[in-house]
């Protein structure tokens, strides 16, 4: 069975940092990344429909990108909470790693929602890795 790498993609920046480093480590161990994107919260059908249509649009374009990248990739979509889904997917997918990113939310946000990583370290058994957001201030001093 292929090294799996799963990681959590919603599209912005730093999960964008996220799905560059799983791609880079699948790559090294001749391995595969799930890209999952989730949805959560309460709304109506059309809602979800709407948001699960922009989903699919963003995770294709993750799609192109390992593909780009010669990494072999499928992309799953679910509407559950972030934690709990990225979880039991791994689980059932058998993912050997998880990976997300670090969406830089301030320290009293944080303090109130708590962080998904810190979530993930102590739901999982997996090893996790928090890619950190690119710094956009440094090139934009640059």
């Amino acid at each position: 069975m292929a090294f799996t790498v799963l990681v959590g993609y919603d599209g912005k920046v730093h999960s964008r940092a996220a799905l560059d480093v799983a791609l880079g480590l699948a790559a090294r161990a001749r391995g595969q990344v799930v890209i999952v994107h989730l949805m959560d919260g309460p709304s109506d059908a059309r809602t979800r429909s709407e948001r699960h249509i922009a989903a699919q649009l963003m995770t294709k374009g993750a799609l192109l990108v390992a593909g780009n990248r010669g990494v072999p990739a499928e992309a799953l979509i679910a509407d559950r909470p972030v934690v709990e889904g990225l979880v039991r997917l791994a689980e059932q997918r058998g993912a050997d790693l998880l990976v997300v990113g670090d969406s830089r939310d301030s320290t009293l946000a944080g303090a109130l929602t708590g962080s998904v990583c810190h979530a993930l370290v102590h739901r999982t058994t997996l090893p996790v890795v928090m890619v950190p957001a690119p710094d956009t201030g440094a090139a934009e001093a640059a």
